[in-house]
């Protein structure tokens, strides 16, 4: 079972040689974001792309915490478990 949470999200990358072959990453609100392989040309390594620190940049650089409103409700709203992770002070660590 994937989800722990009632939040999940998702990433789908695809080999450019192979219509058949993808992976997919799921992960949930109380996850980090996972490392990812991303296929560049045949017979080159894959690149890899942590996720997470790319989130982390971006979201430092653009001044996120600035602009984004955290007081509405979420829809759907989070479970308690959820809701208790969101409000502790380790969450990021």
């Amino acid at each position: 079972m994937v989800a722990k949470t009632s939040i999940l999200d998702a990433l789908k990358v695809e080999q450019p040689e192979s219509r058949v072959t993808l992976l997919r990453y799921a992960w949930t609100l109380s996850d980090k974001l996972p490392v990812i392989p991303i296929p560049l040309k045949p017979g080159d390594a894959d690149a890899s792309v942590p996720l997470q620190e790319v989130f982390d940049i971006v979201y430092q650089r653009a001044r996120y915490d600035l602009s984004v409103k955290y007081d509405p409700p979420l829809d759907p709203p989070l479970t308690p478990d959820e809701l208790r992770w969101v409000q502790s002070p380790s969450k990021r660590s």
